[in-house]
């Protein structure tokens, strides 16, 4: 699989990607083989639904992070990630974090509630990611009986970590984060489960 091509994006000016939230700013970070990915991209692109493709290249990976708002109910923020190994990666690791928050662990989801405010951080749990590796669309096929697990790795963060990919393979998942009152009755949690298909589709602006 190559590199999602962006012909015909407009190009921004590369800053690190950030959610806002009412509790805060959610970050991104992680680690893919030995590098630690850097707050800020190489390269970012304006995605045609008006989101943000953020870029960063490195000998051993390209990472793409798809950012924005998604027009579904409860208005949540997608984000998809999208690794592509030009060598062997040992780690891979993908985290959004609230600094700052603490938050509670729910199978796939973080939940921060805070002055009367609910913010999910959310993403596949181990079974949806077997499912995609099943598929063999999104995640390397060989990961369906061990696709990885996901982790509260700081008070407000959620990891991702990810079996080891190979030389030019990939791994495609989609997170979200979504916030609401905390006496609303539709809970953050519910507009956080996002498919990875809705956040894909409304971020490239199909």
């Amino acid at each position: 699989m190559t590199v999602p091509s962006t012909r015909g994006l407009a190009r921004l000016l590369p800053q690190p990607p950030r959610v806002p939230t009412p509790l805060g700013a959610v970050t991104f970070s992680g680690v893919l083989g030995s590098w630690h990915i850097a707050p800020r991209p190489a390269t970012a692109f304006r995605l045609p639904s008006g989101g943000t493709l953020s870029r960063w290249t490195h000998r051993a990976v390209t990472l793409d992070l798809l950012t924005g708002p998604l027009p579904t109910p409860g208005s949540p923020w997608g984000a998809v990630w999208y690794v592509v190994a030009h060598r062997g990666l040992e780690v891979v690791d993908l985290t959004l974090d609230l600094p700052g928050a603490t938050g509670s662990l729910d199978s796939s989801t973080l939940t921060v509630t805070e002055a009367g405010t609910q913010v999910t951080l959310a993403g596949p749990a181990p079974d949806a990611l077997a499912a995609y590796a099943r598929e063999g669309t999104h995640l390397p096929a060989r990961w369906a009986t061990a696709p990885g697990t996901v982790t509260q790795t700081a008070a407000g963060a959620l990891t991702w970590r990810l079996p080891a990919l190979l030389p030019g393979e990939h791994a495609r998942i989609g997170t979200a984060v979504a916030w609401n009152s905390a006496s609303a009755e539709d809970a953050a949690w519910f507009a956080a489960a996002v498919p990875l298909e809705t956040s894909l589709a409304a971020l490239v602006g199909h």
